[in-house]
């Protein structure tokens, strides 16, 4: 009989919050536990957890240390549980992999074989950027055929990129999902009465309808995964942050992967396992794999290695690109001081548009000074004011106006 304690645990991981994965294994993650925590009613659904997990750590080719990265990718392994809906790499496990090649005097290059959707984001970051900060040897990334969202940050930790002409990857974004059990419920004849403290407390529970203000809550936590995402990757990949996010999360194929600048070349595995032994071995000389070994001379491992012509003209456009951004986050300052203050409708706004626009005030600080200068002068004008109360004894109509209209001014907040 299987063991279900540890799925409640998996689902935490899986839903409501972002993942580095492409929806289609999303979708088949979600319909292996669905059924094991009560989402859907579909034996159909159900994948055998006692698939054993596909792992290879030896080095079978001399001096090159293979990297696994296959399949699911999450931050930790659930102790000895096996894996479901496919099999599962964790950073842990790619981490120490990793570090032990690093330090393994008879490997002169490492190499990460690469068949993954992506997976969690707890994790993956950290594990790329120790990728990247400790390098003793050269580091090679195979599309092996797959390399998909967070395998795809693992990839671009590499020196270089290959994938045969088969081989995808990209995905460079987030994605998160939120199941509504509402419906089943009341098939079910189920009915939920959440009690809790705290106004988020109950933003994602599968019981009700994701409400507006949970969905922002939800999406500004993917913006900023999506952020750090691009980021790395531009970083790594030495292009600018525009270029990652022009690809809108698409998945190249072969030569296309290469054209836009996520790989640096179409090979074949047994190809780039040739040209790594053959830049290593020059000239017939095979490195000793005793620990007095001569250094690697890493410049010569490395193929392809970007031209100082070429280092000037990625610093060039990331120059420009920087200028262009500034410029038109100027220009949607001035343009959203102008429609603060045409709204207002008021000379004192027009008054002050040019300042704000001259002194480089933003369109928040402008919003709270032209709301502090209308009530001001509504103020005065209260007190100033020579227009009396009517003979009649009623309250003089222009006094009562000016006073509904200042008052709804200060209430509103931003103007815009």
């Amino acid at each position: 009989m299987e063991n279900l304690n540890f799925l409640p645990h998996i689902a935490s991981r899986i839903l409501n919050v972002p993942l580095m994965v492409t929806p289609q294994r999303l979708e088949v993650i979600v319909q292996a536990i669905a059924p094991r925590v009560g989402l859907v009613i579909n034996k159909q659904a159900m994948v055998d957890l006692s698939v054993p997990k596909r792992y290879r750590s030896e080095k079978n080719e001399d001096g090159i240390g293979f990297i696994p990265v296959y399949d699911t990718l999450v931050y930790r392994q659930f102790g000895s549980v096996q894996p479901f809906s496919g099999h599962m790499t964790s950073y842990e496990e790619i981490r120490s992999w990793y570090t032990e090649a690093n330090n393994d005097p008879s490997i002169h290059t490492i190499l990460f074989d690469l068949d993954s959707p992506g997976g969690e984001v707890s994790g993956v970051f950290d594990l790329v950027d120790y990728i990247s900060s400790s390098k003793q040897k050269p580091v090679i990334a195979f599309v092996n055929e797959s390399a998909y969202s967070a395998c795809y940050a693992i990839a671009s930790a590499a020196d270089k990129i290959y994938l045969p002409r088969t081989g995808g990857l990209g995905s460079i974004g987030v994605i998160a999902l939120h199941v509504d059990k509402t419906l089943a419920n009341e098939k079910a004849g189920l009915q939920y009465t959440p009690i809790f403290a705290g106004a988020h407390k109950n933003d994602f529970s599968p019981n009700q309808p994701l409400s507006k203000e949970a969905f922002l809550v939800a999406k500004e936590q993917i913006d900023e995964v999506y952020n750090l995402f691009v980021k790395t990757a531009a970083t790594n990949r030495k292009t600018s942050q525009k270029a990652i996010r022009d690809t809108e999360a698409g998945i190249f194929q072969g030569q296309k992967a290469v054209d836009i600048g996520l790989a640096d070349g179409v090979k074949s595995f047994s190809e780039v396992i040739e040209m790594i032994q053959n830049n290593h071995n020059k000239g017939g000389k095979r490195m000793s794999t005793k620990v007095e070994a001569q250094p690697v001379d890493r410049e010569a491992a490395v193929i392809n290695q970007p031209s100082q012509a070429e280092i000037e003209k990625i610093k060039a456009d990331a120059a420009e690109t920087a200028k262009k951004e500034a410029r038109e986050a100027e220009s949607a300052r001035i343009h959203g001081i102008r429609q603060a203050c045409f709204a207002v409708k008021h000379l004192i706004a027009f008054n002050l548009m040019d300042q704000f626009i001259n002194e480089g005030v933003s369109l928040e600080e402008a919003n709270k000074r032209i709301i502090a200068s209308l009530a001001q002068k509504s103020e005065e004008t209260q007190v100033n004011s020579n227009v009396s109360a009517l003979s009649s004894g009623q309250k003089n109509s222009l006094v009562e106006n000016a006073k509904k209209r200042a008052a709804m001014v200060t209430q509103r907040g931003p103007l815009i």
